[in-house]
């Protein structure tokens, strides 16, 4: 069985939901993370139209440290999209 990955395509029509990260100083700080909880196939984190990270669906919660996206997480609009997981449940 080959499974293959989503297209961009397939998520323009995904679950979708801004953050908006306020400008932060990493002073005194070794990063700064975002949590986020959610049920669905592939989550994605953006920043406009450049894909910052993924993330396959396991239960447990979604981590994301922003120190490696610097400077272009803090003071900026993100988006998480999720996909809906497969209705036969396999991928």
């Amino acid at each position: 069985m080959t499974t293959v990955a989503p297209t961009e395509e397939n998520f323009s029509g995904a679950a979708g939901w801004t953050l908006r990260i306020p400008q932060q100083s990493m002073q005194g700080l070794s990063d700064i993370f975002v949590k986020i909880r959610y049920s669905g196939d592939i989550a994605r984190l953006y920043a406009g139209d450049h894909l910052l990270d993924n993330d396959f669906y396991n239960g447990r919660t979604w981590e994301i440290g922003l120190k490696r996206f610097l400077p272009q997480a803090f003071g900026k609009v993100l988006d998480v999209k999720v996909l809906p997981m497969p209705k036969n449940g396999l991928k």
